[in-house]
C-alpha cells in the first residue's frame, strides 16, 4: 500500500474567571496497538501460523483474474495490487456457496492447520482477522460487523465468535468515503483443542467490495496456533502481537521489536532450529521497498526478496503453501510468511534476545503478529502461574480484583542462584497497591512486602508497571538468593481489570519471568504466561441535566450519579438547564477509555479535581 493518509484527533479547553469549561471531542483515530507479548513459554512444542485470503481480483464478467492472483508466484514479485490506483475490483471469495450453511456467509474460505507428528497438546488459538470497510457500508463500532464466523471442515454448522479487540485505522473521517482498515481477533482455543489439524473453513468478515481507491480493498484470515509437543527440541515460543503502521512518507523506517528470554544452546543451531512466522496486512508485490530483517541482517528467500518481503505471500521457508482453498500465490493484502533463520541471522550460542526489524522505504502496511521458536538448553529453575478472578467465574469483570500467583522449581542437580522474578503488568491491570506477598521460599519469611524499592526482597516500579522478587537464601533488598536442587516458591500480586479497547473487554495476557545462574554461572530464564478472559463491557451514560452540585440526585436523569472512578466506555455528558452550571463539588476521576463531554454552551465548575487518567 503506498499512499499515505491522515488522521486527528481534537481536545479543546476554555477557562474562564470564575469558572472552567471542558470541552472534548475525538473525531478519528488510527487506533494502533503497541506490540506485546500474547504468549511466552519455554516448552518442547512449537507454533503453526495459516490463513487465506477472503477476497480475489475480479474480471470484468465477475470471474476470478488468476493471473493477478498468481502474479508472484516465481520471485515474489508482481506487476498486480488490489489497489490498481483505483481500478481493481476487488470480490468476494466464497468457497461454502449461498446455499445451506452457506447462505449466512457473505465470503469464506479455508486452510489446513497441519501440526508434526506425535501427540500434540493445543495451548493457545487464536483467530484475527482483518480488511477494509467503508463506513457506510460497515460501521466497526456496531457490534453485528466485529463477528467471524468458523467451522472445522468444508462442510456443516458455523460457530460464531465476537472480535475480542479490533484496531483500526480510520482515514477520510466525516466524509462519505471514510474507511477504516482494521486488524480484529477471537480466542478459538476450546474449537481447536476439540478438533484438532485439518482444514479450517472461516467467512463472513465484513469487508467492502469493488474499487477501493489507491488503497484498495482487501479482507483475510490467519489462525495462530501454540501448541506443545514431547518429541520436539525444548524451545523459546514467543507469540507477539500488535497493530502497528509501518511507513513513514517515502521515507526509510524502521519498526523494530526484541524478542527477549532466549536461551540458545552452546552448540551453533541448525537453520530450522529457529523460526520466525509473521502475519501481517496491505503488503503489496507490485509495490517493493518493505524489508524484514533479523539482528540487522536483511532476511529473504525464493519468494520473499530482500526488498519486497511482504507481497501477498503465504510461504514456509520460501515455498507457497498449497494446503488452502482457493490456492492463489497472492493474497491481495495478508502476508504469512515463515521463515527458517537457525543460520545467517547472528543467533549466537547462549543469546539471550533477538532483534526483529520491520522496515521500509515507500511501502505501507500493518504488522500484526510474529512468533518465534528458537531451540534452547533446558532451564534448571521453572515457573508455573495462575490467576483467579473475585467471583471466581474465571472471567475478569471491569474493577474486578484479580490474583496472580507464581510458582517456582528448581529441577536441576546443583544449586541455581542470583534467583530473580518479573511481571510487567499489561495496560489493561492496575496494581493493588500492599498486595506483594511471599507464600513459601526457602530463607525467605512468608508474608506481604512493602511496594516501595528498599531493604525487603520485592517492589513495583510505577513507572514501568513491573513488580520485581528477589528469592531463595540470603536475598536481599538488591539481590537474588540461591535456591538447592528440588527448593521451590511462591508468590502472589494482586490487579484489578480496567480495558482501553473499544467496545468489549480483550483478554488479559500476563507474563512473568524467573532468571538466575546455573551452578557453572551460565545464564537462563523461563517464563510463564497466563490468559483470563475480559468481561464484555457495559455502556452507562450519566447525564447532568439539572444546575448546581455535581453529588446531588435530583441534577441528574433518572437521578443515576456516576460513579467516583467512572469506567472504561462509560460517558459523563453536561446539558444543564440554560443559564445553569454543574459544579464539581467533590472529587471525580475519568478512566482510560470513559468519556466526559460538556455541550456546547455548558459550563463546569471545577472546584474540585477532575481527574483524566
Amino acid at each position: 500500500m503506498k499512499p499515505p493518509y491522515t488522521c486527528c484527533s481534537k481536545y479543546t479547553k476554555h477557562t474562564g474567571v470564575l469558572f472552567f469549561i471542558l470541552f472534548l471531542s475525538f473525531i478519528c483515530h488510527a487506533q494502533f496497538r503497541k506490540p506485546g507479548f500474547l504468549y511466552s513459554e519455554n516448552l518442547r512444542g512449537g507454533t503453526a501460523v495459516f490463513g487465506n485470503t477472503l477476497m480475489y481480483w475480479s474480471n470484468p464478467d465477475g470471474s476470478v483474474n488468476t493471473t493477478a492472483m498468481n502474479g508472484n508466484s516465481a520471485t515474489g514479485y508482481s506487476t498486480y495490487d488490489n489497489g490498481g490506483f483505483g481500478t481493481t475490483n476487488m470480490q468476494y471469495i466464497d468457497v461454502d456457496g449461498n446455499t445451506g450453511q452457506g447462505a449466512d456467509t457473505r465470503n469464506s474460505s479455508s486452510a489446513d492447520l497441519v501440526l508434526p507428528a506425535g501427540t500434540n497438546n493445543i495451548i493457545l488459538a487464536r483467530l484475527y482477522w482483518g480488511g477494509r470497510a467503508l463506513a457506510s457500508e460497515f460501521n466497526m463500532a456496531d457490534p453485528s460487523n466485529q463477528k467471524i464466523k468458523i467451522r472445522k471442515g468444508t462442510n456443516g454448522p458455523y460457530q460464531e465468535f465476537p472480535a475480542a479487540q479490533i484496531d483500526q485505522s480510520v482515514s477520510e473521517v466525516g466524509t462519505i468515503t471514510e474507511y477504516s482498515r482494521y486488524q480484529a481477533f477471537a480466542d478459538i482455543t476450546a474449537l481447536v483443542q476439540q478438533d484438532g489439524a485439518g482444514t479450517y473453513t472461516i467467512g463472513n468478515g465484513a469487508f467492502s467490495k469493488g474499487l477501493g481507491g489507491d488503497y484498495g480493498n482487501y479482507g483475510g484470515w490467519c489462525i495462530v496456533v501454540v501448541y506443545g509437543n514431547a518429541a520436539l527440541n525444548f524451545n523459546s515460543v514467543r507469540v507477539i502481537d500488535g497493530f502497528q503502521e509501518v511507513y513513514n512518507g517515502n521515507r526509510v523506517t524502521t519498526n523494530s521489536i526484541l524478542v527477549t528470554g532466549l536461551n540458545v544452546p552452546t552448540d551453533p543451531l541448525l537453520a530450522d532450529e529457529a523460526k520466525i512466522a509473521v502475519a501481517l496486512w496491505e503488503g503489496d508485490a507490485r509495490f517493493k521497498g518493505d524489508f524484514f530483517k533479523l539482528n540487522n541482517i536483511l532476511i529473504s528467500n525464493a519468494v520473499n526478496q530482500t526488498d519486497n518481503s511482504w507481497n501477498g505471500t503465504i510461504t514456509s521457508n520460501g515455498v507457497h503453501v498449497t494446503t488452502k482453498n482457493p490456492n492463489y500465490t497472492d493474497q491481495m493484502g495478508i502476508d504469512i510468511d515463515e521463515f527458517y533463520a537457525g543460520t545467517g541471522y547472528n543467533i549466537q550460542p547462549h543469546d539471550s534476545a533477538l532483534l526483529v526489524q520491520f522496515g521500509t522505504t515507500q511501502d505501507q502496511y500493518f504488522f500484526g503478529v510474529v512468533t518465534a521458536v528458537i531451540k534452547m538448553k533446558e532451564p534448571d529453575l521453572r515457573i508455573t502461574k495462575e490467576v483467579t478472578d473475585a467471583n471466581n467465574n474465571q472471567v475478569a469483570g471491569i474493577g474486578e480484583v484479580l490474583t496472580y500467583k507464581i510458582k517456582g522449581k528448581n529441577f536441576g542437580a546443583s544449586d541455581v542462584s542470583f534467583v530473580s522474578l518479573a511481571d510487567s503488568l499489561p495496560s489493561t491491570l492496575i496494581f493493588v497497591p500492599g498486595s506483594l506477598k511471599i507464600n513459601y521460599c526457602p530463607g525467605l519469611t512468608a508474608g506481604t512486602q512493602t511496594d516501595e524499592t528498599d531493604t525487603d526482597v520485592a517492589e513495583y516500579v510505577t513507572a514501568s508497571k513491573t513488580i520485581h522478587y528477589r528469592l531463595g537464601n540470603n536475598a536481599n533488598g538488591t539481590t537474588g538468593g540461591t535456591l538447592a536442587a528440588t527448593d521451590s516458591f511462591e508468590v502472589e500480586f494482586k490487579a484489578t481489570f480496567n480495558p482501553v479497547s473499544n467496545g468489549v473487554a480483550p483478554p488479559v495476557v500476563n507474563v512473568a519471568r524467573v532468571s538466575a545462574k546455573s551452578a557453572s554461572l551460565e545464564n537462563f530464564v523461563d517464563d510463564a504466561t497466563v490468559t483470563v478472559s475480559g468481561a464484555t463491557a457495559q455502556r452507562f451514560t450519566y447525564t447532568f441535566t439539572g444546575d448546581g452540585n455535581w453529588d446531588d440526585p435530583a441534577n441528574w436523569s433518572s437521578n443515576k450519579i456516576p460513579p467516583d472512578v467512572l469506567p472504561v466506555f462509560s460517558t459523563i455528558i453536561i446539558d444543564h438547564v440554560n443559564g445553569g452550571q454543574c459544579i464539581l463539588n467533590k472529587s471525580q476521576q475519568i478512566a482510560s477509555g470513559a468519556t466526559i463531554i460538556v455541550n456546547a454552551g455548558k459550563n463546569l465548575v471545577l472546584p474540585n479535581s477532575l481527574d483524566l487518567q
